[in-house]
């Protein structure tokens, strides 16, 4: 199977495929966009998801941080959050209910934070972060992803 040309993605919704010669050499075109998909996957090397999560994390910069010394915002900073318990930095006044929360055993993992960002209220009810859902799946998934390596 020799390689004929290799389409990198441009954006988010550009067509990549692979092309080759058929193996049998009748002269026809033969093409997997499937193998041309896992193939940047791996060449990116996790690029696409650290951008998206990075982009998606805007949506929370106007209340949190990950910046050690930034403090005075409306929600806790978020450095050091995975394997943290729930309303435990001693820095932020949390609301009584992510109080009772950390109280209760809730600590930050991807799985937590993954429920917590899909609907804050069904895990800690009466917290005060009620407005800010992430539905998407994928989009959690990025930026979890992306919080586990910035928030270190």
């Amino acid at each position: 199977m020799r390689l004929r040309s290799f389409a990198a993605r441009r954006t988010r919704h550009a067509r990549v495929s692979i092309t080759w010669d058929c193996w049998r050499r009748c002269g026809k075109k033969r093409s997997c966009p499937g193998l041309a998909l896992a193939l940047l996957v791996i060449v990116s090397g996790g690029a696409a998801w650290a951008q998206d999560g990075a982009s998606l994390f805007q949506r929370c910069y106007a209340c949190h941080s990950l910046e050690v010394a930034e403090r005075n915002l409306s929600g806790p900073n978020l450095r050091g959050l995975f394997g943290r318990r729930a309303g435990a930095l001693d820095a932020f006044e949390y609301s009584l209910p992510l109080r009772e929360a950390g109280r209760r055993g809730l600590v930050w993992t991807a799985e937590t934070l993954d429920r917590f960002l899909e609907d804050p209220e069904e895990l800690v009810p009466g917290v005060r972060m009620t407005g800010v859902r992430l539905r998407d799946a994928g989009e959690r998934r990025e930026l979890i992803r992306w919080l586990q390596g910035a928030t270190r």
